[in-house]
């Protein structure tokens, strides 16, 4: 430890112990000036804030979980994309069934889009995309007492979420 007097304007005298005595006249002060000065240099030089190895800590962190999240995220749109176009075949089997029944239509007879298209609800996507998937990918219209099938484009491109026997009867 390092000891440092600080002189005052008045005239003083260092007693052994390290406790100055400062004359002021008939009063006597007695002031203690002992100071650390390593401990004051750290105090004022040290600034608040993460260091590099902190914040690039964080950022491993933060890819870490992101590595992992990204691909169920995708995994999971694919699914739910699957399942709209299975939810889409069931909307065209049952319009085809509607018009066969409406209209007098015996199995077999050949159906088009323009043909069940009155037959499947308004403002859906279905209907608003003239027969097409989700993933653009025209639908079949099959004939009367037919399923119809799934693309076969959009069953190559969601195949690694939904295997064959989810598109059954559909496939």
């Amino acid at each position: 430890m390092k000891v440092v007097e600080r002189r005052r304007m008045a005239p003083s005298v260092l007693s052994d112990t390290g406790i100055r005595t400062v004359d002021h006249g008939a009063d006597e002060i007695q002031i203690n000036q002992i100071e650390i000065i390593p401990m004051l240099r750290k105090l004022t030089t040290k600034r608040a804030g993460f260091t590099l190895v902190e914040i690039m800590i964080v950022v491993a962190i933060i890819a870490l979980l992101a590595a992992i999240a990204v691909p169920n995220f995708l995994r999971s749109r694919k699914r739910s994309q699957a399942t709209q176009v299975l939810e889409d075949l069931r909307m065209i089997a049952s319009a085809v069934d509607q018009y066969a029944i409406e209209t007098g239509k015996s199995s077999g007879f050949a159906t088009g889009w323009s043909d069940i298209q009155n037959y499947v609800k308004t403002g859906t996507r279905l209907y608003t995309s003239g027969g097409t998937d989700i993933l653009g990918n025209a639908f079949t219209v099959p004939p009367v007492d037919t399923q119809p099938q799934v693309p076969a484009l959009t069953f190559t491109a969601l195949s690694d979420v939904a295997p064959a026997d989810f598109w059954s009867p559909y496939n």
